[in-house]
């Protein structure tokens, strides 16, 4: 699940009830959502993800992140570079 060149979001929730269990690769999935200013991913459980490379790069606006700490474990992750390179509002 990407969101290329989401340049106009300003705000998702992803999920609702229950949680949402990514795949290994969750890499450029919010890539330079510039106007992106609140993010709710307190769904998403992600203990297989192995990938999350420039998971939120550029993302500029960006003042809010939720997640949920029970879920969101990064103990697969071998890759996180450039995470949150650029998200200097956060």
């Amino acid at each position: 699940m990407e969101f290329p060149d989401g340049r106009d979001l300003c705000t998702v929730k992803i999920g609702g009830k229950g949680q949402i269990v990514i795949p290994k690769n969750m890499r450029d999935m919010f890539s330079r959502c510039l106007s992106l200013e609140s993010l709710d991913i307190s769904n998403f459980e992600t203990s297989l993800v192995t990938d999350m490379t420039q998971m939120f790069l550029s993302c500029e606006s960006l003042v809010t992140l939720n997640m949920n700490a029970d879920k969101f474990d990064t103990s697969s992750v071998t890759n996180m570079m450039n995470m949150f390179n650029g998200c200097s509002s956060l």
